[in-house]
């Protein structure tokens, strides 16, 4: 038993299953899931039927990305307590987490049928049909979800993706706009509305501009543009893993699967490791895959190569294809190097619902993916998704982004952290306890935190500005 609660306090009763369930869930509110599964473990020797101990020895597997123990202690939980809608959901999150979305949906559907109002199930089921790609049941599931809660911010964001997806950009639009209506740094509502806008500007372009174009394609004729460089964008960050607040199991699958083999390709190529491939970092908008890119190449000294979505589209025949091969060209120039591609869903959507110029930008960059595996080059190309589901499955292929990382909301050690660095320089007072912050911050994505950060500085700085005194550090 821990030793820093193994005394009973008054009115405790060593032989309740509560006491140490109680226990338990102080040190889960604390991360501190070992000892929080040893009280939960005692609680079950007492009463083997305690549906709650179950649930919640799940939740600290969950966190401690144990997915298929997480998931038996769910299906315990379910056995003595098969009418809790909550325990159906966070089962069918594991699932998810581990690609089985089938069998996630079919614990989402249990959830919905127990619980007809429960927004969090229908959004995540909403999600697990949208990597399926069965994109009108997932609309439905956003839809109830907006119906449920009208300022459930990602299934704007998500309904938009799909509507995104779909061709159908208007609609796309407006849901990016709510979205940030509801969270101005919403990063990637912001990048999505760009594209969108993108999109429908060429719609409005005129027909006869869109007819000549493909007239001069279908003879071979390609528009020029002035020529791409991307040297420019070459830099190797300052920015190291000790810039990233928590997140220390992500760090280390990093290190492992990219810094160590591009810092000494020898030894990885002897052990069948490659010094550079493909990885794909996906998860909820704002959680930090840039801020972390930024950082892999900072640890691995490596130059950093990245293209902003605008960088690579041009609007005449055959410039886009240029594009993406200058940029790898460019990488592969100035070894070792990391290039990386934000929002890659928007270059590497699915084929089939593509048009002939989308089509021709999709293969071009499966032909440069292609040939950095062939050639083991030291370039490794990190892409970033917050729609995973939306990328076409060729990019998935061995060889391609076939390493899959998935970097979700900080936990609360990691916002304890995030609060700590972004208040570095700040005047910010000795009775600050970042400890509670980070407990009151549950839910809140590493953008989320940071702009918290900004809110709370710019009191003391209206302070500054009216009175013309600083606060005292």
């Amino acid at each position: 038993m821990n030793e820093d609660v193994e005394e009973l306090k008054d009115g405790e009763n060593p032989v309740d299953c509560r006491t140490y369930y109680r226990r338990g869930n102080v040190f889960l509110e604390k991360n501190d899931f070992d000892k929080a599964i040893e009280y939960y473990n005692t609680a079950l020797v007492l009463n083997p039927g305690f549906a709650e101990a179950y649930y919640n020895r799940g939740l600290c597997y969950y966190q401690m990305r144990e997915f298929d123990v997480a998931i038996k202690e769910f299906g315990k939980a379910i056995e003595f307590s098969p009418l809790d809608s909550k325990i159906y959901v966070n089962r069918g999150i594991a699932y998810y987490r581990k690609l089985c979305f089938v069998k996630a949906i079919a614990d989402f559907d249990e959830a919905v049928s127990l619980n007809p109002s429960y927004s969090k199930a229908y959004y995540n089921r909403g999600l697990a049909r949208g990597c399926l790609q069965e994109y009108k049941e997932a609309l439905k599931d956003f839809d109830k979800t907006i119906e449920l809660d009208s300022n459930y911010v990602e299934a704007y964001f998500m309904r938009g993706s799909v509507f995104e997806a779909l061709g159908e950009y208007e609609k796309a639009l407006k849901d990016f706009e709510k979205t940030l209506e509801l969270n101005s740094s919403h990063s990637g509502a912001e990048a999505k509305r760009k594209l969108v806008k993108l999109e429908l500007n060429k719609k409005t372009r005129g027909a006869s501009e869109s007819k000549n174009a493909e007239k001069l394609e279908r003879e071979g004729v390609f528009f020029q543009s002035e020529k791409k460089s991307f040297t420019e964008a070459l830099e190797t960050p300052a920015t190291r893993f000790s810039d990233v607040g928590g997140m220390s199991e992500l760090k280390e699958a990093l290190r492992e699967l990219i810094i160590f083999p591009l810092q000494d390709a020898e030894l990885a190529e002897s052990y069948g490791k490659k010094a550079g491939g493909s990885v794909l970092l996906y998860g909820p908008p704002g959680c930090g895959k840039t801020f972390i890119a930024q950082a892999v190449a900072g640890e691995a000294n490596a130059k950093l190569v990245s293209a902003k979505l605008s960088d690579l589209l041009d609007m005449y025949v055959g410039n886009s294809e240029k594009n993406i091969h200058t940029l790898f060209e460019t990488a592969k120039q100035n070894t070792p190097a990391i290039l990386f591609l934000d929002e890659v869903e928007a270059l590497t959507g699915c084929k089939t619902d593509s048009g002939r110029w989308e089509r021709s930008i999709i293969n071009q960059l499966l032909e440069e993916l292609d040939e950095l595996d062939k050639t083991h080059s030291r370039v490794l190309v990190i892409g970033a998704s917050n729609a995973p589901w939306l990328i076409d499955p060729a990019f998935k292929r061995s060889g391609r982004f076939d390493e899959l990382v998935y970097v979700g909301p900080p936990d609360e050690c990691a916002r304890e952290e995030i609060l700590k660095i972004h208040s570095r320089g700040m005047p910010v007072s000795e009775n600050v306890d970042f400890a509670l912050l980070a407990r009151e911050t549950n839910g809140f994505s590493c953008a989320d935190v940071k702009t918290l950060c900004k809110q709370a500085a710019s009191i003391p700085w209206r302070e500054a500005l009216q009175n013309k005194t600083k606060r005292k550090r």
